[in-house]
């Protein structure tokens, strides 16, 4: 469904769900205004061409709105391609974002992940922190904020 009538259908231009062949949801992107923050929770599992659209989603909410940090949680996607989802984190997304405003990425990854940790903003790109725990990103995306 394309995001117009995506918008539409839920009267929040804010607020985008994505949903499976299935109907279940596998992605919610809030934007949050008063965190400048847009928000990405991932669950069950997402095809290719699935991840592709809600990355589309996160371009025209970032051309939207004033975004200065995104929060990444993929804690609950069970399935996805991974090459696919280290497009989110490759250089030329983190170009895309930081053109538009974003200045700081945190993604939550499953717990038993090991995360190289922040990675500082350099030559363009945001500053980048991987988390296993949704309340860790969020509160260090606060403290860079403030």
């Amino acid at each position: 469904m394309p995001l117009q009538e995506r918008n539409k259908k839920h009267m929040d231009p804010t607020y985008l769900h994505f949903t499976n062949s299935l109907g279940r949801r596998y992605c919610v992107v809030r934007y949050i205004k008063s965190n400048q923050l847009l928000n990405l929770i991932w669950q069950g599992t997402a095809s290719e061409e699935s991840i592709k659209e809600v990355r589309e989603g996160v371009l025209q909410l970032l051309r939207s709105y004033p975004c200065t940090a995104i929060l990444d949680d993929t804690q609950k996607l069970f399935h996805g391609p991974s090459a696919i989802l280290f497009e989110l984190t490759e250089a030329d997304w983190n170009f895309k974002v930081a053109d538009l405003g974003v200045a700081r990425i945190a993604h939550v990854l499953n717990p038993n992940a090991e995360v190289p940790g922040v990675i500082p903003a350099k030559h363009g790109y945001p500053e980048v922190g991987y988390f296993t725990h949704h309340m860790d990103a969020l509160e260090w995306l606060n403290r860079k904020s403030a």
